[in-house]
């Protein structure tokens, strides 16, 4: 798991890099760009520039330069975090029964799928043909399901709603899986946390539209006693959240949101 979370995206390298190059660039201007963005302060790795669509023309080099790999942002949360809080921030069981223990609001937590774990007043459905029943029940949504023992929005899945007519849960941006699909992916040994998803506040859904985000991201200065705090919007080419280094903005991966 954690080489997992501490790792770039993911993806078929070979098959993106001919994307990137039917954008109409050489191959070794390519190469020269993922370079520089590799010594760059945001240390983009050649997956998480692929990733990003960064060979995109249409981009400046300065607004390429503005995207943090995992790297840095690895570095980014050894300055900002006490590290004691990490295992309770990865164990979304464990966070949930700390901050609910503390009065904090929490999302109504309704399933569990980890084997021999559970919360107060959720259900506990550890098998995949219970679980793929389950889903298949319209009151339960708009649904949030995250894996039980992870961070940064790996593996997240948003349900909007359950069709009866194809039988497919609406994935929030329109795309379809089938509830069988869906609780193969939740079951096993770590399993998944299912909970009622949050709307943004009216006044902060003018910025983030349907996605209930951070409100704000903070970056630790190099200058003593300063800090810099940017406001969360969304990217119109990514889903990303900004902070600032050196008076520059930096938009941050969407796993970390």
């Amino acid at each position: 798991m954690l080489p997992a979370l501490q790792g770039t995206p993911s993806l078929d390298v070979n098959k993106n890099t001919l994307m990137a190059m039917r954008d109409g660039r050489p191959g070794i201007a390519l190469l020269a760009e993922v370079v520089r963005l590799m010594r760059d302060a945001g240390k983009l790795s050649v997956p998480e520039y692929l990733y990003y669509r960064l060979w995109d023309r249409r981009l400046s080099l300065e607004e390429k330069r503005a995207f943090v790999g995992k790297k840095a942002q690895h570095l980014m949360h050894l300055a900002c975090n006490d590290r004691h809080w990490y295992q309770t921030a990865a164990d979304k069981i464990l966070f949930q029964t700390i901050m609910t223990g503390a009065g904090l609001p929490v999302p109504e937590t309704l399933a569990v799928t980890q084997p021999m774990r559970w919360l107060p007043q959720s259900l506990a459905l550890p098998g995949a043909e219970e679980l793929a029943g389950w889903l298949r029940n319209p009151a339960i949504y708009p649904l949030f399901a995250k894996p039980a023992a992870g961070k940064c929005s790996l593996d997240v899945l948003s349900i909007d709603r359950f069709d009866p007519d194809s039988g497919q849960l609406v994935l929030l941006g329109g795309e379809t899986i089938s509830p069988a699909q869906a609780a193969e992916q939740m079951r096993g040994r770590n399993g998944y946390v299912l909970q009622q998803r949050m709307s943004p506040h009216p006044s902060w859904r003018r910025h983030s539209g349907r996605v209930c985000g951070p409100c704000a991201s903070s970056c630790w200065s190099v200058q003593i006693g300063r800090s810099s705090i940017a406001r969360s919007r969304r990217s119109p080419r990514a889903a990303t959240r900004p902070t600032t280094i050196g008076g520059r903005a930096i938009w941050w991966p969407p796993w970390t949101q």
